[in-house]
């Protein structure tokens, strides 16, 4: 059964015991989703792009999308590989309004933090504070991550994130809720690991 990760309000008064991160959505998709259940395929092929951070590296790419039919966030951004016909969704990140405000971003983060650990008390939780970006050192983050159990040394994750961007990195500040995949997340850091 699929539970909805919505803001703030997670409609549920108890705990919640997740057996795979493919059980939660944002805006009704699932990681493991084909996107074709969602969007168009021509929609899908309209709009994909790669991030600036991949370089060469075209294994995997990100749509975006706008939808004024969203509850609770403003965009949706999905990662899929290339190679794949089905457009399976390996990543899956909304995109909260925080209007550029880094402090609203971090007020925010907290509440969806906080509910989330009171609804997922059997995961682990890593707290980190300001850390430069992974990609940019001249921008920074803060992060709550939730890890899935997964017998491969890469985790599936949720991650509750404020982005502090400079200005030269060309983005806003954004709040994002993150679902990974522990196979996205293998590619990922395999990336960052051949760009340093």
């Amino acid at each position: 059964m699929k539970t909805l990760l919505t803001l703030f309000v997670l409609m549920f008064s108890s705990s919640v015991v997740a057996e795979d991160i493919s059980d939660f959505q944002i805006e009704g998709i699932s990681v493991g989703d084909s996107l074709l259940n969602h969007f168009s395929e021509e929609d899908i092929i309209l709009k994909t792009e790669f991030e600036k951070e991949q370089g060469n590296n075209k294994e995997m790419a990100v749509v975006y999308f706008n939808n004024k039919n969203f509850k609770n966030y403003r965009r949706l951004k999905a990662s899929y590989e290339t190679k794949d016909k089905n457009y399976q969704i390996l990543s899956l990140t909304g995109f909260v309004d925080i209007n550029k405000d880094i402090d609203k971003c971090m007020i925010k983060k907290k509440e969806i933090s906080e509910e989330l650990k009171n609804l997922f008390n059997n995961l682990d939780i890593e707290e980190r504070g300001w850390n430069k970006h992974d990609f940019d050192n001249s921008s920074r983050t803060n992060a709550i991550i939730f890890y899935f159990p997964t017998k491969s040394k890469y985790f599936s994750f949720i991650r509750v994130i404020c982005y502090d961007w400079s200005r030269t990195s060309g983005y806003n500040d954004q709040l994002r809720v993150e679902l990974v995949t522990s196979k996205y997340y293998e590619w990922l850091y395999k990336l960052y690991q051949s760009q340093n």
